[in-house]
C-alpha cells in the first residue's frame, strides 16, 4: 500500500506540474519539448501506478511512425482470417524526431476482435484507458486488458474449461477515430512513401492473396 500511496503521490505532482505549464504558456512562450516532457512524465506516472494496483494500461508501441495529427486516414480491410489497417503516418527517427509523411500499413496476426469509430480525439478522455498511459495520435500495446479477461468469460459460458485467453490488445488512436483489436501479433508493420493508389494496390493483392490461401 505504501508502494500505490508513493506511486500516486508522484502521479499527483506530475499532473501538477503539467498543467503549471499549460497556465504559464497563456502568458509566455514555452518550448514544446516542454509540453511534451510534461506530458511524457504523466503518462508514465499513469502507467505505473496502473500497473501496481493490476489495472489495464497502454504502453506506447514503437514500430517506426506514429498517426499523423492531422488528417489521420485509417482504412480497415478485415475478413473472418485477414486483417490489414493503413493511415497516414509520420517517421519517427531512434532520436524520437520527426521525419517523411508517408502511408503506413499493419498487417495482424489473427484478429479474435476489433473496434473502429468512436471516439475521435476530442472524446479520448471517455476512453476506459485514458488516466491509464492512454493518448491520441499514437499506437499502443494494453497490459492486463479487460478485453482479453472479458472473451475468456464469454467463451466459458459454451465452454467451461477455456484456459485464460493469451492475446495481444493494439489501439491506435487517430484524429477522427479510434482501431482497437485483440489479435495474436503483428505480421509486418510498413511504412510507404509512395502515392497512396499505388500502396492501396499493393495491400489489395496481398488481401486477396491471404483470402485465396484460406479459401483452398
Amino acid at each position: 500500500m505504501s508502494n500505490v500511496n508513493e506511486l500516486q503521490r508522484r502521479l499527483a505532482e506530475a499532473r501538477e506540474a503539467y498543467h503549471s505549464i499549460l497556465q504559464r504558456g497563456r502568458s509566455t512562450r514555452v518550448p514544446l519539448s516542454e509540453y511534451s516532457s510534461a506530458g511524457d512524465k504523466v503518462l508514465e506516472a499513469e502507467r505505473a501506478l496502473a500497473a501496481a494496483t493490476n489495472d489495464q494500461y497502454a504502453v506506447p508501441l514503437n514500430l517506426g511512425f506514429n498517426c499523423d495529427a492531422g488528417v489521420s486516414g485509417p482504412l480497415l480491410l478485415q475478413n473472418d482470417y485477414v486483417t490489414f489497417l493503413t493511415f497516414n503516418a509520420i517517421e519517427i527517427s531512434t532520436d524520437g524526431s520527426r521525419g517523411k509523411h508517408g502511408t503506413a500499413c499493419i498487417e495482424f496476426d489473427l484478429c479474435y476482435w476489433t473496434t473502429f469509430g468512436y471516439p475521435n480525439d476530442e472524446a479520448l478522455s471517455g476512453h476506459p484507458l485514458y488516466g491509464r498511459g492512454l493518448c491520441a495520435y499514437r499506437i499502443f500495446d494494453v497490459h492486463n486488458s479487460h478485453w482479453g479477461r472479458r472473451k475468456t468469460l464469454q467463451n466459458r459460458v459454451a465452454f467451461p474449461n477455456t484456459p485464460d485467453f493469451n492475446a495481444r490488445h493494439l489501439i491506435f488512436t487517430f484524429h477522427d477515430s479510434t482501431f482497437e483489436c485483440l489479435c495474436r501479433g503483428i505480421i509486418s508493420a510498413s511504412f510507404f512513401l509512395a502515392p497512396y493508389d499505388e500502396v492501396f494496390s499493393t495491400i489489395s493483392k496481398k488481401v486477396l492473396g491471404r483470402h485465396s490461401d484460406h479459401e483452398k
